[in-house]
């Protein structure tokens, strides 16, 4: 499927659109799979804020509210239907935000990268009273058009989302629908509330301690080693990438497929998304797999599902959009010598 879309994407942009740039919200190549500024002044106003959630709609907000409950304790918070938010009433420097964006930036070589993450952020509130004061002056029809969340940001960090298909068509065609479908659908494989409550953990904690995390940040810690006894989990959108996009979709039995595994010599498990999620969500501890894509950047982690802390930590770089047997290979190296 990824296949198809692409073939269509470049004849696309070879007839209409090798000039353009298209960027929804904010447009970078240094997106981490979890950053946070290392600007101490902006992370300690952050922590004398209230934080509003305006996320997906696949889940209620009820079930996020009870999610964050037990993982988001750096900053009192709020979750609101994003429809039913209105900016004009939080412009003031009490409140925070945690927003689902995407972007699309072409090169000047022609190459064309595409990322979505959730971004989280407070508004720069001077600047944002004046463009209020512009934006009111508008007529209405450019109102409705005008995005008040887009401009005079001070960013805070950001949680990369992995990409899908669906998402990918969209940004490339119908750019400016591209939001309803990071809001309407259930288009990304690690937006699930396992994965989201360990990403909340891990950024609430990161932001208390005051210190950031880098764009790429590589580490590794002892706790990695437990790795020798206990089983690794692979989540299965992984593997299927893996199996679309370097097999051709052949089945996973062939010997390709037994290859990707054939470094990693300790004990594994592919496991399904919506189990691994169930098992996050109950509190079990064990260790899995993340391996997200927001080319040409690609992000290698191996996560504690109980606390959310990162056992290894690695960015790669290259325009394959899938795992590879080196990537389990450096797990396992990072696991006999502690070190990476």
């Amino acid at each position: 499927m990824l296949r198809l879309i692409f073939a269509k994407i470049k004849t696309y942009l070879m007839k209409k659109i090798l000039f353009l740039l298209v960027t929804l919200c904010i447009s970078t190549f240094s997106h981490s799979q979890i950053r946070v500024v290392e600007k101490k002044e902006s992370l300690s106003k952050f922590k004398g804020t209230q934080t509003i959630f305006l996320l997906s709609n696949v889940y209620d907000t009820k079930t996020y509210e009870e999610l964050l409950k037990d993982t988001w304790t750096v900053t009192p918070f709020k979750v609101i239907k994003y429809e039913d938010f209105n900016p004009q009433e939080y412009v003031s420097g009490a409140y925070s935000f945690v927003t689902l964006a995407g972007s699309r930036v072409q090169t000047a070589q022609q190459s064309v990268y595409h990322s979505a993450y959730m971004h989280f952020f407070m508004f720069n509130t001077k600047a944002k009273e004046k463009e209020l004061k512009k934006w009111a002056k508008k007529p209405e029809e450019k109102k409705k058009e005008y995005n008040l969340m887009a401009e005079d940001r001070i960013d805070i960090g950001s949680v990369t989302l992995c990409v899908s298909p669906r998402f990918i068509e969209a940004m490339y065609f119908t750019p400016k629908e591209a939001w309803k479908v990071m809001y309407e659908e259930d288009t990304f494989p690690n937006y699930k509330l396992g994965f989201l409550k360990n990403y909340f953990q891990k950024m609430s904690n990161v932001i208390s301690e005051g210190k950031g995390r880098p764009a790429c940040e590589t580490e590794c810690t002892p706790e990695l080693k437990a790795l020798k006894k206990q089983t690794l989990y692979i989540p299965n959108f992984i593997i299927e990438e893996y199996i679309n996009m370097a097999l051709k979709g052949n089945k996973a039995e062939d010997e390709g497929f037994k290859k990707l595994f054939k470094e990693y010599k300790y004990k594994y498990e592919i496991i399904d998304d919506e189990t691994i999620n169930i098992k996050i969500l109950a509190g079990e501890e064990f260790y899995y797999v993340r391996f997200i894509e927001a080319l040409p950047i690609k992000h290698l982690q191996v996560v504690n599902s109980k606390t959310g802390d990162l056992l290894f930590s690695h960015c790669l770089f290259g325009l394959d959009a899938h795992i590879k047997p080196n990537n389990l290979k450096d797990i396992k190296t990072a696991i006999d010598t502690g070190k990476f």
